[in-house]
């Protein structure tokens, strides 16, 4: 597994910071890999795991299918990123976390989705990597009325901004050939700022409990062929 430096002190520090974005993916994606080569008893999906990498980053793997399903490409994956408030309140981070829980168990009922990683940053923020067979599967999971409750409801009142990337593995589950295909920068209340996002657009916004979203996008030129082992 290759050792990524600038990692060992990567935070959320600003919502346009997203250089090192990929690298922390394509470390999430690793780890993923590395459980794969885990012995599994039949019937023990779906198979969760909590681990500390070489940063002292916790992570946390969730494993819905079968080894072999990993290995045909294409596939699709979400990023995810968070930066939460500095005080949010107990009774939202109560919530997030047992829509979390629930809907961890829930997504096992999804035959398209095939992990769903976290780790959790030296700053307490975490980032998200979920995996998918076909890419109208993530439907599945953004439908979801847990996802929605978390999306809708509690995520302008914990974070002050989201990055979520959308991507593709394009030859199977290889972490080095995870690329970017669009990002979404979600903003909310005053934390959310005037200005656009750099070479972005405007794409909606939307207020939830006075707590005013802005959500912009920006999407990459998509590599025809890509070769980075990791």
């Amino acid at each position: 597994m290759i050792l990524y430096p600038e990692l060992q002190h990567f935070t959320l520090a600003d919502v346009y910071a997203s250089t090192f974005d990929l690298v922390m993916l394509r470390h999430l994606a690793a780890h993923v890999q590395e459980a794969l080569r885990w012995p599994l008893a039949p019937g023990a999906l779906p198979f969760l795991a909590q681990t500390r990498d070489e940063y002292s980053y916790a992570h946390r793997i969730v494993l819905y299918q079968n080894r072999d399903t990993f290995e045909r490409g294409p596939l699709f994956f979400v990023g995810f990123l968070g930066k939460k408030r500095l005080d949010p309140e107990a009774a939202v981070v109560e919530a997030l976390t047992e829509v979390d829980k629930t809907l961890i168990m829930e997504l096992a009922k999804a035959p398209d989705i095939l992990s769903y990683s976290s780790v959790e940053l030296h700053d307490g923020n975490w980032c998200n990597l979920v995996v998918f067979r076909k890419q109208e599967a993530k439907e599945t999971v953004t439908q979801h009325q847990m996802h929605m409750l978390a999306a809708h409801q509690l995520a302008p009142q914990y974070y002050e901004w989201i990055r979520l990337h959308r991507g593709i593995l394009l030859e199977g589950f290889t972490p080095g050939q995870l690329v970017i295909v669009s990002t979404k920068f979600y903003l909310f209340g005053d934390e959310g700022r005037e200005a656009a996002m750099r070479s972005g657009s405007l794409t909606r916004t939307y207020t939830y409990m006075n707590a005013q979203a802005r959500i912009y996008e920006y999407s990459y030129p998509r590599p025809e062929h890509v070769v980075v082992e990791l």
